[in-house]
């Protein structure tokens, strides 16, 4: 049967879907929320008079060509509560309030696991102060702010901040957390929303505290650009926790490399990089679908093919099989799509 059911509407999903209608084949996105582009919806333009390459309207542009697609259906707040079928010919049932009578039955000749993953949660973290510090915020509430207001500004005062600093690797590379794994993706996310501060408020300062610093694009050179901009800093370190100073902001306790004699500096505003965990029901779904997990809970894919579980016809893309940053989750979702459609056409 030449129809893909795509499970997870975002970047990943919205991608796969809009490569195989250019190949010819429909395809059913099933979201379990309200709305289309997943965790990249919440995502803000980073640029303020020119592109800074940040990818966040590639998700909203996605879920606009999606939604004039008529080979391509949409069903939303709906979950897969089983898989029956074989491989060629999967019946998806799904359920949730936005179907009418709560319950349909999808069928499909392969399926394309898009789930994507979620942010950790930085009040699991007590040490760096989230929710009892004033004016630390976690990397997507700073997101949110600049989408709705267009500006940065310290939450506690209303008014630009003079000083920021980034902490990055919170709840990724912790085994405290189960994630010893890198998310890859918060270098560049830090490094955009530095750019966007820095374009909003020029002379703002910014410290970036990390203890090693990825970046997908190597022409995008942090250390270069923060060499050539006066006051901000790259400083090896993993914060031990953040308090109240005596003026009533946020304080960074740290030691850099190579200094055993620990710092403590007061900023107007502290950002927590967030890292990437499964998302959750991953492991239900995962059961759900008769495919495996990995050691930290993603889905587990072949070596020889990352584009393909570990079972026959179901597939995977983006971040539900480990942290990707936007561009490549949208890149495995086109992968993903050719995996099904040459799977398909084999069974043909």
């Amino acid at each position: 049967m030449k129809r893909v059911a795509v499970i997870g509407g975002g970047i990943a999903g919205l991608t796969a879907s809009l490569s195989l209608r250019e190949r010819g084949v429909t395809s059913v996105i099933i979201e379990r929320g309200m709305s289309l582009g997943g965790l990249c919806g919440e995502l803000g333009c980073k640029g303020d008079r020119t592109c800074v390459r940040c990818d966040a309207c590639l998700a909203r542009e996605k879920a606009t060509e999606v939604s004039s697609c008529p080979e391509i259906e949409s069903i939303k707040e709906a979950e897969v509560v089983s898989l029956t079928g074989a491989p060629g010919d999967f019946r998806v049932t799904v359920e949730g309030p936005g179907l009418n009578g709560g319950r349909r039955t999808v069928r499909a000749g392969a399926v394309i696991c898009a789930t994507g993953a979620e942010p950790f949660d930085a009040g699991l973290d007590r040490r760096l102060g989230h929710g009892e510090v004033q004016d630390v915020l976690t990397s997507m509430e700073l997101e949110r702010g600049m989408m709705s207001t267009g500006a940065i500004n310290v939450p506690s005062t209303g008014t630009p901040p003079r000083s920021v600093a980034f902490i990055q690797c919170v709840g990724s590379r912790d085994e405290r957390f189960h994630a010893p794994y890198c998310s890859g993706y918060c270098c560049k996310s830090s490094f955009k929303q530095a750019q966007a501060i820095r374009a909003k408020v020029p002379t703002c300062s910014l410290a970036f505290l990390f203890m090693d610093w990825r970046l997908y694009d190597p022409k995008e050179n942090v250390r270069l650009w923060a060499s050539g901009q006066e006051g901000v800093e790259m400083v090896r370190s993993r914060p031990s926790e953040v308090i109240v100073a005596e003026d009533g902001r946020p304080e960074v306790r740290f030691s850099s490399e190579g200094d055993a004699d620990v710092r403590s500096r007061a900023f107007d505003l502290v950002v927590l990089a967030l890292g990437l965990r499964p998302s959750s029901g991953a492991a239900q779904l995962a059961r759900i679908l008769g495919i495996e997990t990995d050691g930290c809970g993603f889905m587990r894919s072949l070596t020889e093919d990352p584009c393909s579980s570990t079972r026959a016809g179901i597939f995977l893309a983006g971040s539900c099989r480990g942290p990707k940053d936007i561009l490549e989750s949208a890149k495995e979702g086109a992968t993903a799509a050719s995996r099904a459609l040459a799977f398909l056409e084999v069974g043909e």
